[in-house]
């Protein structure tokens, strides 16, 4: 089964509200390629290091999982939100696959 990373802004937004909308761009996606996926979690549970600066110690975890992923699909916001932006610049360096919700 085919690995998909959903980048998702969320900032401001609780844990349960992100589950919820990473669910519904999943469906979306394996609707619209009539396909299942293994979604990444991509929530990160552990606390930032106190040596890191400005979140990238996440924008680094995420990256990693990144590195996994079949398909990359970017929800609505993306294009606003910097840690996004930066995994848009990574897969588009890498050759990684991408589609929009």
């Amino acid at each position: 089964m085919r690995k998909l990373f959903i980048s998702i802004p969320m900032r401001d937004k609780s844990d349960s509200t992100i589950k919820l909308l990473m669910a519904d761009a999943k469906s979306i996606i394996e609707d619209r390629l009539c396909e299942k996926f293994e979604l990444i979690d991509t929530l990160i549970q552990e606390e930032e290091p106190d040596d890191s600066v400005n979140g990238c110690w996440y924008l680094g975890q995420s990256i990693a999982m990144l590195s996994k992923a079949d398909l990359v699909a970017f929800a609505p916001g993306w294009e606003n939100a910097p840690g996004c932006m930066v995994e848009y610049i990574v897969c588009l360096s890498y050759k990684i696959p991408r589609t929009f919700i």
